[in-house]
């Protein structure tokens, strides 16, 4: 579940009738503003919180993660273990599209698929691709 205060709680979790922009589908049910998300014909669009549902269940499914989570608030930051902040790039603990979104170069690689939403994990296989390196 993802709860705001101000936008109210949404419910979700893997499989169901409505997809996301990497083509995994989803069950919702409950604020869709919680997220400041639509459905476009069937499609979960949250240009603020990209690829969040996914992001939200690997991390509450991650066995070593607590029973809450908490997204900093665009222009707010939690610190890291060590105390150590990074404010004006590379924040800590924000879903929020201007701490998750960052440019992509590619130079030397073979042509990679087109993708709606790209995100960091997808790196990995071109690195492996591009070394030869068997898939994990």
């Amino acid at each position: 579940m993802i709860a705001s205060p101000e936008r109210g709680e949404l419910r979700f979790a893997p499989g169901g009738a409505v997809s996301d922009a990497r083509g995994r589908t989803w069950s919702i049910e409950g604020e869709l503003a919680a997220l400041g998300a639509d459905l476009r014909d069937g499609l979960f669009v949250s240009p603020d919180y990209p690829d969040a549902l996914a992001r939200v269940w690997s991390s509450l499914t991650c066995p070593t993660s607590g029973e809450v989570l908490l997204s900093a608030a665009p222009g707010y930051e939690f610190l890291d273990w060590g105390g150590a902040a990074h404010v004006g790039g590379g924040s800590h603990g924000s879903l929020h599209a201007s701490d998750s979104l960052g440019a992509l170069v590619l130079c030397g690689v073979a042509p990679v698929q087109e993708r709606a939403q790209w995100a960091i994990r997808d790196v990995a296989s071109i690195v492996r691709q591009h070394f030869g390196l068997a898939s994990v």
